[in-house]
């Protein structure tokens, strides 16, 4: 297939595709999962059957006299899939009311200092039953790089509907910081929010309390408010729903079992670290190094023309893609009509340009708000839970925009002419499915010219 990857369609290339002088060639693009077979999970969660590949000419319509739209119901009906923000979302600070001169208290989220980068590193084991004096001096043990003591509890959060019990890790923020993963870790906003009081809880927490970012929830009778101040990632596996500093979990009279979180440094000799460990005293177990798995497209036509990819699942609904596969088929460009740049597949990004050329040349662009663009690379699976199938924003393959006046389960508010024209594209518009994401197109079809090309 030549490849024209590299650089946007010309002007006139883009006016001449959207006449339609295109053929299609139908690749069915269906979900992930571990293992390829007649029962695999749809991108979005769903069990499909695989379509028989087959040419239609542009705007025409397939086998039966079905039209694209219909062929696209036909294949899923998934139950979810969710507009793909970021992999590290922090909210903004509070506003800070005025406080008379004689009376000074430091507002819960106050503006924390600037931070610098720092290098991540791995924890390897874990130890319980630790008092403060024996926990401080395993940091000295030879071929030890980091400690840091992480108090685990639960809190009670009344969110809406119902109370809710999570888990919570009271952290040093200067000493547990390296240990998360390196997205969190040199994601300094994050930090700065702990530091101010709120809490960073991982995106599969947030998805089930379904609060905004950056509201504030009561803690229990007495315990006080907690504001979510970040979405992020905070270990492999989780460490806990949320990450608080030790000086907020004392306000809010937080108590949890200690465990002291220990790295080795490079070249270290494992066993001598973890013997020095265990006869420091206290009960030492390891953290289990991530199983790299392997996604790929169902659908032999979609398994055969896009690359299957490597990860490390996050265990809180986050992957890390092995940077090999991402730089080979993510990349970042400006397209029509969207400000600033877009990342996604590099075949997402032909056909995505393509739609928004044809709708900027029907003079439909002021109906798709720029301020409003959701995403559409971003690692993760399905709904941000780990135990669904990984979204097509993961592969790069799914974009949302329009998403406050499109939100899941809405009744979708989408142009139908930019509906059609992305039909015509070979995008699956999730305001068809039985809830409706009237905010996130996927692709569905490859488009490829007669000769095996993409168009030009």
């Amino acid at each position: 297939m030549t490849d024209h990857f590299s650089s946007p369609l010309p002007t006139a290339t883009r006016r001449a595709i959207a006449a339609g002088v295109a053929v299609l060639v139908i690749l069915t693009v269906l979900g992930t999962a571990p293992q390829p077979g007649p029962d695999a999970a749809a991108s979005d969660g769903v069990a499909m059957t695989p379509m028989v590949p087959m040419t239609v000419e542009s705007g025409a319509v397939g086998q039966g006299g079905e039209t694209f739209a219909q062929l696209f119901d036909e294949m899923r009906a998934p139950e979810a899939s969710g507009e793909g923000q970021g992999t590290v979302v922090v909210a903004a600070p509070p506003s800070i009311p005025e406080v008379e001169p004689e009376s000074q208290p430091v507002p819960t989220g106050a503006p924390a200092p600037a931070l610098a980068a720092v290098e991540p590193v791995t924890p390897t084991m874990t130890v319980t039953g630790l008092d403060a004096a024996t926990a401080s001096s395993i940091a000295a043990i030879e071929g030890v790089e980091a400690a840091s003591v992480v108090e685990v509890g639960q809190l009670t959060l009344a969110v809406p509907g119902a109370e809710q019990t999570v888990t919570v890790a009271a952290v040093e923020p200067e000493t547990f910081r390296p240990m998360t993963p390196g997205i969190t870790a040199n994601e300094t906003a994050v930090w700065e929010r702990i530091i101010a009081g709120d809490a960073a809880f991982n995106h599969d927490a947030g998805n089930r309390l379904s609060v905004p970012l950056g509201s504030t929830v009561q803690t229990g009778s007495s315990a006080g408010a907690l504001r979510i101040g970040a979405y992020a990632s905070n270990g492999i596996p989780p460490v806990a729903d949320a990450l608080v500093s030790t000086d907020r979990a004392r306000q809010l009279g937080f108590t949890g079992e200690p465990v002291l979180y220990v790295a080795m440094a490079p070249g270290a000799d494992g066993s001598a670290v973890r013997d020095a460990v265990a006869a420091a005293g206290g009960v030492v177990e390891e953290i289990e190094e991530p199983v790299e798995q392997q996604a790929f497209l169902t659908g032999s036509a979609a398994a055969e023309f896009f690359e299957p990819f490597n990860y490390i699942d996050h265990g809180d609904g986050l992957i890390t893609i092995d940077p090999a596969w991402v730089a080979r088929n993510i990349e970042t460009r400006r397209l029509p009509i969207f400000t600033g740049n877009v990342t996604c597949h590099k075949q997402m990004l032909i056909q995505l340009e393509g739609a928004l050329a044809e709708v900027e040349a029907a003079g439909l662009a002021p109906l798709i708000d720029t301020s409003d663009y959701g995403g559409c690379w971003v690692a993760r699976h399905i709904d941000w839970r780990p135990d669904r199938p990984i979204s097509m924003h993961g592969w790069g393959l799914a974009v949302d925009f329009n998403v406050q006046t499109n939100m899941l389960g809405a009744q979708p508010t989408m142009d139908p002419r930019i509906v059609e024209i992305f039909d015509r594209w070979g995008f699956v518009w999730g305001g068809r499915w039985s809830r409706p994401d009237g905010m996130h197109f996927e692709l569905g079809a490859v488009l490829q010219s007669p000769t095996g090309g993409t168009p030009q």
